[in-house]
């Protein structure tokens, strides 16, 4: 199959500070494409996609960057609910007793791909997973409760605890 993209740009909100960039755009989607170092050996996505995290060959460690006197913000109070189950290690993951790809809504590219239907107004996007030995594509449609869900609470997050710690912290701006 193949789809017309076109390459875009950064989708404003009509906030004015969250915003979406999708790698691609056309009439009626969003394409959003991955590469996941974690898989980048597969051979078969459906494989390595149902592996326990045990079994996926581990990436280096993240570098972490030191801040002298970084004013930290009070830890967020969850509130009380019902326990989830943890999330499975990749945005889709193959599952043998239904025989089909499940997408799983708790893991951070579903909500950056939410944000960008959203934002962008359409109905839909295409996922595109690719290692250099295999790929797989996938159509995920617009949720409408993301929106209701989601949009406030980021917007909260922008003005009451982002803002802030950045004022906070003058030292982590950098110069222009």
């Amino acid at each position: 199959m193949t789809l017309p993209y076109w390459f875009t740009g950064l989708y404003l909100h009509e906030s004015g500070f969250l915003a979406g960039s999708p790698d691609g755009i056309n009439e009626e989607s969003v394409l959003e494409v991955k590469c996941p170092f974690t898989h980048r050996e597969s051979k078969d996505l459906k494989v390595s996609l149902k592996m326990p995290p045990s079994k996926i060959p581990k990436r280096a460690p993240k570098r972490q960057l030191a801040f002298k006197d970084v004013k930290k913000p009070e830890p967020v109070q969850k509130k009380a609910g019902p326990k989830q189950a943890a999330p499975q290690e990749y945005i889709v993951n193959y599952c043998d007793k239904k025989n089909q790809w499940i997408l799983n809504k708790g893991h951070r590219y579903y909500h950056q791909i939410q944000a960008q239907i959203h934002f962008t107004n359409m109905k839909q996007a295409h996922l595109f997973i690719w290692t250099p030995h295999t790929s797989e594509y996938f159509k995920i449609e617009r949720d409408p409760d993301w929106g209701v869900t989601n949009i406030d609470k980021l917007i909260d997050f922008y003005i009451n605890r982002f803002v802030p710690f950045v004022l906070e912290n003058p030292d982590l701006i950098p110069p222009i």
